[in-house]
């Protein structure tokens, strides 16, 4: 498998996992094993679900604050667990690197591929929501139509960054000559 294929695999199981109860104080269970590198992007892209639902749709009823600051802590919270999964991340990358690749070029290269992961990750989520939007029954066909169009331009830069995620892998894992 490609390693765009492994991130797109990992990331919408995830995702799925994630919406699986929608709530992010749901414990995660990440069915990969631990040191690997799609255990780490699980986490990643796990953190990233739940901040942005944090982010865009909790709602803050309560008249004395007490909700605001809940979120603001679960946001912290989930903030420094995709910190740590990306350190976490870089190193199982590093490491490949070093195998493969000892230069030090193949360490800034590993910086490009986390963050191309970042960027496949919110994609997908983006598109996960898209998805749900086009059969949501009480959405307006102008609402579907806007929605269709949006999930087309995802799918072509969807493809667009699995070419990038396999070819910074490929550099990498690429032998020094």
């Amino acid at each position: 498998m490609t390693f765009s294929g492994i991130c797109n695999k990992v990331c919408n199981m995830a995702i799925a996992n994630y919406h699986l109860l929608n709530h992010t104080d749901r414990p995660k269970e990440n069915p990969f094993g631990k040191n690997t590198i799609e255990h780490f992007i699980y986490l990643k892209c796990w953190a990233h679900t739940a901040i942005w639902h944090l982010e865009n749709h909790s709602p803050c009823t309560d008249a004395d604050g007490k909700g605001e600051t809940q979120i603001r802590q679960r946001l912290e919270t989930s903030r420094k667990e995709q910190d740590e999964a990306t350190k976490k991340a870089r190193q199982a990358i590093v490491l490949l690197c070093k195998t493969k690749n000892p230069q030090a070029e193949a360490c800034l290269a590993a910086d490009r591929l986390i963050d191309t992961i970042n960027r496949f990750a919110d994609l997908l989520l983006q598109i996960y929501h898209a998805s749900e939007q086009i059969i949501n029954p009480n959405a307006s066909m102008e609402q579907i139509g806007k929605c269709q169009q949006m999930l087309d331009e995802m799918i072509i830069q969807k493809t667009s960054l699995s070419i990038l995620l396999d070819q910074q892998m490929g550099q990498i894992c690429r032998e020094p000559k």
